[in-house]
């Protein structure tokens, strides 16, 4: 296992809404973003908690997970509703565009602390 401290980190507070940032470059048309618990691995979001063609939102696993309205605009940040302790880890966003080169991913560590 990858020490958590390689990968951009994002805090949260109990109950309260965390966004993980995503993007990728505007110019490029958007086939579909997938958010996954655990480390991207080379073709699969890890454990798929949502999954857009930009249109829709093709698969969720909950309504907590939100997609930011904007991902045709190039940002496909995932804000998770309610948080809680057990969301605390790592998730991944990959991006597949149209096109040579058309992958993006990006592992985030998220650690969400307790509400006292």
């Amino acid at each position: 296992m990858v020490a958590s401290g390689s990968f951009p980190e994002v805090y949260g507070l109990g109950g309260d809404p965390v966004t993980l940032p995503c993007s990728y470059p505007e110019s490029r048309v958007l086939s579909f973003v997938c958010w996954g618990r655990g480390e991207c691995a080379a073709d699969t979001c890890g454990q798929t908690l949502v999954w857009t063609d930009g249109n829709r939102i093709n698969y969720r696993t909950s309504s907590r997970y939100q997609i930011n309205p904007q991902v045709r605009q190039g940002n496909a940040s995932l804000t998770i509703e309610d948080a809680y302790e057990s969301d605390s880890g790592l998730y991944c966003c990959r991006v597949e565009m149209k096109g040579w080169d058309g992958v993006r991913t990006l592992t985030t560590s998220l650690q969400v602390q307790p509400a006292w």
